[in-house]
């Protein structure tokens, strides 16, 4: 089986081994083969051409298991990632996982529009664990509901000078209130990556992308690609990429 298996890898590289001479080609077949991380591709290519990374931070709000900290560590090895996971059993993962890699900060906090205790859902698929309450649970499963701190990014890096290179979001709907606690932060960040639900059927309070696209642009980004790997009946969610324009909200 494992020689099979083998042989067919190798087979299925030569395959595509032409594709891969041409960047937009091999874009889509990476999409096909691996859409899981797709967005995380396409994002990493956008920004490489748009600007340097160099001195910069990215933050990974929903760092899970460390997977996507590895992937922009190794895309932007000059920056610093800092991941941010509430849920201690996938940061514990989180932890074992990114041990050897230097330019990772993980940190066991949930984010959001203000500081102090909260509530957080545990899903026995645990990717899909958030701070609003479930309601599918025939498709998530609420496993545990535990109590963990919470911040908001302006207080988290009130004393940090470095401009943001990109502000991932995974929060499972709440990532216009985690936006919300970035006011400030938004003003030094080149780009944001976010996850945008059409439906909000898993999650009680679960933000809609038109929310956070209408702020987001409010702040001085512009939508720059879209990246949506899940189509089955219409699309019930997809990524999004802005890049920073200028600010035009005026500081009260």
């Amino acid at each position: 089986m494992n020689i099979f298996k083998r042989t067919a890898e190798k087979l299925l590289d030569l395959y595509l081994s032409p594709l891969r001479t041409n960047g937009r080609i091999s874009l889509v077949a990476s999409n096909l083969l691996n859409r899981s991380s797709s967005h995380l591709h396409g994002a990493v290519q956008s920004i490489r051409r748009a600007t340097d990374s160099k001195n910069y931070i990215v933050i990974d709000v929903g760092a899970f298991d460390g997977g996507t900290c590895i992937y922009f560590a190794k895309a932007f090895p000059d920056a610093k990632i800092m991941g941010f996971e509430p849920n201690p059993y996938s940061f514990r993962l989180a932890q074992k996982n990114c041990q050897t890699e230097s330019n990772i900060e993980l940190l066991n906090l949930a984010l959001d529009k203000n500081a102090g205790l909260a509530e957080f859902y545990i899903s026995s698929n645990s990717v899909s664990s958030s701070l609003n309450p479930i309601l599918d649970n025939e498709k998530f499963g609420l496993q545990e509901k535990i109590t963990v701190n919470a911040d908001n990014l302006d207080h988290v890096f009130a004393e940090r000078t470095e401009k943001i290179l990109l502000i991932k979001l995974d929060a499972q709907g709440r990532e216009l209130s985690i936006l919300q606690g970035a006011r400030k932060l938004l003003d030094r960040t080149e780009f944001v990556l976010s996850e945008m639900n059409c439906r909000n059927e898993s999650y009680s309070d679960g933000c809609s992308y038109h929310e956070v696209d209408e702020f987001l642009r409010k702040e001085g980004f512009e939508l720059m690609n879209i990246f949506s790997a899940y189509i089955t009946e219409g699309i019930s969610e997809f990524d999004a990429l802005y890049r920073k324009v200028k600010t035009n909200r005026k500081k009260t």
